[in-house]
């Protein structure tokens, strides 16, 4: 009788293994064919503009796709609704792309082509293209971290049009965005490389490093004079909580559509919050200003615990 009743368990452990196999599959199948539709649409828009007589517009909302708004924003979504670890992975490259890109572009201080061949506003020096290297340091380490076919032709299109706008729109030489696509691939692996470095020690140690690693990229700015680095140190302080918040705490599953809404509400609140620090002179309440905006995004997902619990289907 024991043994009858094991197999039957066992059996109904291996269906229900087998049921939660085929919904991850449905799940990422439905993931990978959003990225070949995103794929075509971003492959013919310059066409649709051009047969519209609007080519110019086509590529100005391309090169939009390499703002840092758009990946801050993407990862912040990223990391409340779906997957908090890679959200915190995505804003560690990010931060650490941006200042990289100030440091190199003052440091080789190469001029923009003259402005009677801009076609966007643009600002500071030319090398390396931002746009280029923060596009090309964000796909790079989603395909470093999951590797793709759909993700590999998704980025190459992004990365390639993005670097060509900058180039049509009159804004950067071709060696500006060879240059930031070098810097971008490079950023990418050495965070990819030292995430998963980092992965393996305990939460107290991953915030040791995250907040030193915070206060050495702030202390740039007494070398540079640019209040975005204390804006990016800000933004790293807050993510060192993070850790700990993984570790220490659980999460309550909760629907996706309550995800997407605390994620709408985290969002117009961080906007804003960012409307009133945007006069802020003091460093020291810039840095503190955007500290307490990231605490805000790591600790959001905690918020799950007051809401409905996600419903479970009764076993059959």
């Amino acid at each position: 009788m024991l043994n009858r009743l094991n197999i039957m368990l066992g059996k109904r452990g291996l269906m229900v293994d087998a049921l939660f196999r085929v919904k991850r599959v449905e799940k990422c199948g439905s993931i990978y064919g959003l990225m070949n539709f995103l794929s075509f649409i971003l492959l013919v828009s310059p066409l649709i503009g051009n047969m519209l007589g609007f080519p110019d517009d086509a590529w100005r909302l391309i090169t939009r796709l390499g703002d840092e708004t758009v990946y801050f924003a993407l990862s912040a979504l990223i990391y409340i609704v779906f997957n908090p670890s890679l959200g915190i992975q995505l804003f560690i490259v990010l931060a650490t792309t941006s200042w990289l890109n100030i440091v190199l572009k003052n440091f080789f201080a190469m001029p923009r082509p003259p402005k009677d061949f801009w076609k966007v506003e643009a600002g500071g020096y030319g090398f390396p293209s931002g746009h280029v290297q923060t596009v090309t340091s964000y796909c790079f380490y989603l395909l470093f971290s999951y590797r793709r076919l759909e993700l590999l032709l998704l980025s190459m299109i992004l990365t390639t049009y993005v670097a060509f706008s900058r180039v049509y729109l009159g804004v950067h030489y071709i060696h500006d965005v060879v240059g930031g696509f070098i810097f971008g691939a490079i950023t990418a692996l050495a965070v990819f490389k030292t995430m998963k470095f980092t992965s393996q020690l305990t939460w107290r140690r991953e915030t040791l490093i995250l907040v030193s690693y915070s206060l050495v990229v702030s202390l740039l700015y007494v070398n540079q004079y640019n209040d975005a680095f204390l804006k990016i140190g800000g933004v790293l302080l807050g993510y060192s909580l993070y850790p700990m918040v993984n570790s220490r705490f659980k999460v309550k599953e909760t629907s996706l559509i309550l995800k997407f809404t605390v994620a709408g509400c985290v969002g117009g609140a961080i906007y804003f919050l960012l409307k009133i620090i945007r006069s802020l002179q003091n460093p020291l309440s810039i840095f503190m200003s955007y500290t307490l905006i990231s605490l805000l995004a790591v600790l959001s997902p905690l918020s799950y615990n007051l809401l409905p619990a996600k419903n479970k289907k009764p076993a059959s």
